[in-house]
């Protein structure tokens, strides 16, 4: 699903369990300030942690891994594309030194690096 970029929290009234209670799941985590909206960002949400999503192979153009992830998840991620030939870019987010930004690099496709 596309993130939602907005000014403010997205706002519900009351506790709710069902369906109401998922909606209000899927809103929070597909809302981001309008700071970010250069980001044209997509998310997955699965049901699970073992779930897998399934979608056209040439549909992901790239993976951007945010400040804090750690080298490790990085390392699977590369080793699992070039297991599958899966080519796509990939870019890592350092914090931004002069700004509250995060910077991207894109990664070398060597796993070496």
């Amino acid at each position: 699903m596309p993130v939602v970029y907005k000014e403010k929290f997205p706002v519900f009234g009351g506790v709710s369990v069902g369906e109401e209670k998922g909606n209000m799941f899927v809103a929070q985590i597909h809302t981001k300030a309008e700071d970010w909206k250069y980001e044209k960002e997509w998310r997955i949400c699965l049901p699970a942690a073992n779930a897998v999503a399934n979608y056209e192979r040439e549909s992901l153009k790239a993976i951007y891994f945010g400040a804090r992830c750690k080298e490790t998840d990085i390392q699977l991620v590369r080793e699992l594309a070039k297991e599958l030939e899966w080519d796509f870019k990939m870019f890592k987010g350092r914090l931004s030194e002069e700004s509250f930004k995060i910077v991207f690099s894109e990664l070398r496709a060597s796993l070496e690096d």
